[in-house]
């Protein structure tokens, strides 16, 4: 059976935004990082959480999944999402990894877009979404 590929939509919303400033030192960069350490800053809500919306591609193979993408970060079967903090001069303050893992086939066959909620909590390491990922 040949691969398949499918489009994508992701969202993830993130509550509790780092602050502008770390250990004295201005440190307001914060965003949806690319393999080029690019930051999308993402979009401002209302409640004081951000939005961060991006398309990647899921390909099946043998109903084995894997991601491909500008923003995929990792190794094939530990694919994530990079949330990072960085100092306004360009070194990272911290780097969240958002897990694709618990991504299924039957959501990504869906073609709906998914959501995840992150919790930030100002330390770097490995963040599962709250409730995992969600069709929206």
């Amino acid at each position: 059976m040949p691969d398949k590929k499918y489009p994508l939509q992701l969202q993830i919303i993130c509550h509790n935004l780092p602050p502008t400033d770390f250990k004295g030192m201005p440190a307001s960069r914060f965003g949806l990082q690319d393999k080029n350490g690019v930051l999308d800053a993402g979009q401002p809500l209302a409640d004081n959480t951000r939005l961060f919306s991006c398309v990647i591609e899921a390909k099946i193979t043998d109903e084995k999944l894997d991601f491909s993408g500008i923003y995929v970060q990792g190794k094939k079967s530990a694919r994530f999402l990079y949330l990072s903090w960085a100092y306004d001069t360009g070194s990272w303050v911290q780097r969240i990894k958002i897990p694709l893992t618990a991504i299924t086939y039957e959501q990504v066959i869906s073609g709906n877009s998914l959501q995840a909620i992150i919790e930030n909590s100002c330390t770097s390491g490995t963040v599962k979404p709250k409730d995992s990922w969600k069709t929206v």
